[in-house]
């Protein structure tokens, strides 16, 4: 498919985990980078592509208007992988995560 964005996120463990909650977990990762690493320009400048927010900037990008997720269990129950794809793509160099 073209014109996708994807963010992945997965949880292990040494005893056995379920996907309650896991979604939830993967988007405020995903968002907490803001906090993590900050948000300098609202425009995907370089600098900022090269942050470590490009989870949570895909979240916001302002062109994506379809979102899809999904989660499995992995590892005979000890990882649960969650997947998110957006469309549009978004996190492109020198356009603007959304516009105020």
């Amino acid at each position: 498919l073209n014109n996708l964005g994807e963010n992945l996120y997965m949880v292990t463990s040494s005893a056995k985990i379920t996907i309650d909650g896991q979604g939830r977990a993967a988007s405020n990762s995903w968002a907490n980078e803001f906090q993590e690493y900050g948000w300098p320009d609202i425009k995907l400048t370089p600098a900022v592509y090269n942050s470590g927010i490009g989870h949570a900037t895909q979240m916001a990008w302002q062109k994506t208007t379809k979102i899809g997720c999904g989660m499995t269990v992995c590892d005979g129950g000890k990882s649960v992988l969650v997947t998110c794809q957006y469309r549009d793509a978004g996190n492109y160099l020198n356009e603007y995560v959304y516009i105020p």
